[in-house]
């Protein structure tokens, strides 16, 4: 089943000391807007995003690898597609604001 996972890898992720409302914008915030943030501030550059992907399987709530969970559902078992949707998002809302 894929790549073996290192247990302690969120010691190693880019955003080990964000806080936690980033992940977790509630129900007043834009999820989309939270992970274009997140995918902007964080995740393309993530030495463990792969691991990030993998680990946010069976997570219904909050932002994973710079993804909502809609887009995690999408492209499970493909994280070539899920970064390339996640930097596709972020450009969008760039040229938005």
């Amino acid at each position: 089943m894929g790549m073996q996972m290192n247990k302690d890898w969120g010691l190693e992720a880019a955003c080990r000391e964000a806080p936690k409302k980033v992940f977790y914008p509630g129900r007043s915030g834009s999820y989309h807007r939270a992970a274009a943030t997140a995918w902007k501030d964080f995740c393309w550059t993530c030495p463990v995003w792969n691991e990030c992907f993998e680990a946010s399987a069976d997570e219904e709530w909050g932002i994973w690898a710079g993804l909502t969970y809609d887009q995690r559902v999408r492209y499970q078992g493909n994280p070539k597609a899920a970064r390339a949707s996640a930097m596709e998002r972020h450009l969008q809302l760039k040229e938005a604001a």
